[in-house]
């Protein structure tokens, strides 16, 4: 699975597609025949606060009957003292 951390890790082809694929759930949203993930969880994580992203994705997540849960960048990179305790690797 390829993980879209950053647009520079994807060719030309690869974002192509995703469009593709963002247009077509667009569509299916309108139309009222999204495809469902009920009982799935994913995790987003921020390493900047945005409230504007943050609700963008946890409704997007909802649409398809995800279950998101948020993290920021204090509650999963780095402790208080600066030593690192997870990574997204």
């Amino acid at each position: 699975m390829k993980h879209l951390l950053k647009i520079s890790d994807f060719s030309f082809q690869e974002i192509l597609d995703l469009l593709i694929l963002a247009d077509r759930l667009a569509k299916q949203k309108k139309e009222g025949s999204l495809p469902q993930f009920s009982g799935k969880t994913f995790a987003l994580l921020f390493e900047k606060p945005s409230l504007r992203t943050r609700a963008a994705f946890e409704s997007g997540a909802n649409d398809l009957g995800i279950m998101p849960t948020t993290f920021g960048k204090s509650e999963v990179f780095f402790a208080s003292d600066g030593e690192e305790r997870e990574t997204t690797s």
